[in-house]
């Protein structure tokens, strides 16, 4: 009654001042951003409780450590508090996958001044870093939020230096990975036209079998219906806009669909009067499209189950065409669907391969939508580029607006001119030393060489220097006994000597009768004009391309088309 009224100002007090609490931070499993789930508050621990147990009685002993059960609960534990601020005693597991806890400890009528430290269990507590609140006196009731480890068993240890009883509520977990219903968005407004210009690019330099430029991965060996490795939605009102646009400039696939056993290598279907596949050439003699398999249509062949070739030597050929001609299509229709239901971890649900310097997949959209959209379940990736990655537009990742449903935020990556890795925290001197100790997984990828330091003193004026720095430690000399915050650059391993300036294969135009790509900025615009690429009319400027030798590359595309 009276004193969880008590108690819960007190926390509210903690919470808005910081009383009794010192700085944490939660190290993570994976090193994976965390993701916080918030609930309660839920009493956990009451050693006031009568029932002896872990999260009961007795009171701590004086130097007395106990083991707490966090994720999941213990629920048949008869010792759980009964008691519980704004809601209910808990009611549910934790997930497995909980790598640390919100907590707020509260010391119930200290016998002497003390303290009480959280840390996870198999380590040892360090009441000067971390989840620690401070009785300064017998008698007292204080509260101090914290965010604490758990090990790998979902335990947590809390040692009391002077004993007493102690009252712990959680309010809410970190995982280390995304649940179900959460996503990673990457969206722009990157204007179509020829070229690169999807929101997301993946390019592939790789002469190997199978090198994909963006891959997509099912990982559940029996997912839902409708999966998809690569989905391509287009919600756009124009007649030919594409689901998936895979092009390929020569004799491979622009498009390609693969399956195991008794699968379907491509499944087309079409409403009432609709058309499942729309094969067109514009070539003597070439088909629009060869379907080979069990139900084959128009068949050659055993090897492929879905085959579209052409000879045309028109621009934009394509040979196989997966068209919505409603201006209104259902929810997650597709021009073109691939969907791999087999278990092997080297099926694609759309696989495009390019042999020259073309582009394997790529996708097009002309308003706000998306250019290639990959999803993945929580433990895969939505996109995956093996090599480099590229983007003629700004790298952003895209939060929902806490305040607006209008509204997104989209911050965008730091750009530079060299494979730059870093890291950075905070520290003391102390008798005018500090040493950071280097992480394992920056010195994994970080050239030895290069190596700077940044330092910024706080709240005094101090004069600092840097004694030594290496992939193992970085000492640091100070005048003045001061905290202070830092962070360490360094060079990816293997990118040393890496040259931002490059040779021309993003803006270079696809044919003699090409344009002014709409999707490039006024900027850039300006700049490919100025260059020489484009005429000041938009159009290719032909003295250029024989100079450079394209007029070449466009004639050798046509024959092999």
């Amino acid at each position: 009654g009276a004193l969880e009224t008590s108690l819960a100002g007190t926390a509210h007090q903690a919470l808005g001042a910081g009383a009794g609490a010192l700085p944490q931070s939660v190290t993570l499993k994976n090193g994976l951003p965390a993701v916080f789930q918030a609930f309660g508050p839920e009493r956990l621990v009451d050693t006031r409780n009568s029932v002896a147990g872990q999260y009961g009685g007795p009171a701590f002993a004086a130097g007395g450590t106990r083991t707490i059960n966090v994720a999941p609960y213990n629920l048949a534990d008869p010792s759980i508090p009964s008691a519980a601020i704004g809601d209910q005693p808990p009611t549910s597991n934790l997930p497995a996958n909980v790598t640390a806890v919100s907590v707020i400890l509260f010391i119930v009528g200290a016998p002497t001044a003390e303290y009480f430290t959280a840390f996870a269990t198999g380590t040892s507590p360090a009441p000067t870093s971390t989840a620690t609140v401070f009785a300064d006196h017998a008698g007292q009731v204080i509260a101090a939020s914290a965010l604490v480890p758990v090990n790998a068993s979902g335990n947590i240890d809390i040692y009391s230096s002077g004993g007493g009883n102690l009252v712990v509520d959680i309010t809410g977990y970190f995982l280390d990975q995304l649940d179900g219903t959460d996503n990673l968005p990457i969206s722009g407004n990157v204007p179509g036209g020829s070229g690169t210009s999807g929101v997301v690019v993946g390019t592939n330099a790789s002469t190997s079998i199978f090198a994909n430029g963006v891959t997509g991965i099912i990982s559940s060996t029996a997912p839902s219906g409708s999966s998809a490795g690569v989905r391509g939605i287009n919600n756009g009102t124009g007649f030919f806009g594409f689901g998936v646009y895979g092009s390929q400039a020569g004799t491979g696939y622009g498009v390609f669909g693969s399956a195991a056993g008794a699968g379907i290598g491509g499944n087309f279907q079409a409403g009432t009067g609709g058309t499942g596949v729309q094969g067109i050439s514009s070539g003597t003699g070439s088909a629009g499209g060869i379907f080979s398999g069990e139900t084959g249509v128009l068949a050659s062949g055993t090897a492929t189950a879905v085959s579209g070739s052409s000879s045309s030597t028109a621009f934009g050929a394509t040979a196989t065409l997966g068209i919505i001609t409603s201006t209104a299509p259902g929810g997650n229709s597709s021009g073109v669907r691939g969907v791999n239901n087999s278990t092997g971890g080297l099926g694609f649900g759309v696989f495009g391969t390019h042999n020259g310097s073309g582009i394997g997949v790529e996708g097009l959209v002309t308003g706000n939508g998306f250019g290639v959209v990959g999803q993945a379940s929580v433990d895969g990736t939505a996109v995956q580029a093996f090599g480099s990655f590229a983007a003629t537009g700004p790298k952003a990742f895209v939060d929902p607006s806490p305040s607006d449903p209008s509204k997104q935020i989209a911050f965008v990556a730091l750009e530079g001119n060299e494979v730059g890795t870093y890291f950075r925290g905070t520290g003391r001197f102390t008798n005018g030393v500090a040493t950071i100790d280097v992480p394992r997984a920056f010195r994994d990828v970080t050239d030895p060489g290069g190596l700077t330091v940044q330092v910024t003193p706080i709240g005094a004026f101090a004069n600092v220097a840097t004694k030594s720095i290496d992939l193992n430690k970085v000492v640091l000399l100070s005048s003045a006994d001061v905290e202070f915050a830092y962070t360490v650059n360094g060079v990816r391993q293997g990118y040393q000597g890496y040259n931002p300036i490059q040779a021309n294969v993003i803006y270079v135009p696809r044919s003699a009768t090409d344009t002014l790509p709409n999707w490039l900025t006024d900027v850039q615009k300006a700049k490919v004009i100025a260059d020489g690429i484009y005429n000041a009319d938009g159009t290719v400027n032909l003295a250029t391309a024989r100079r450079l030798g394209w007029d070449q590359l466009w004639a050798a595309t046509t024959t092999m088309s």
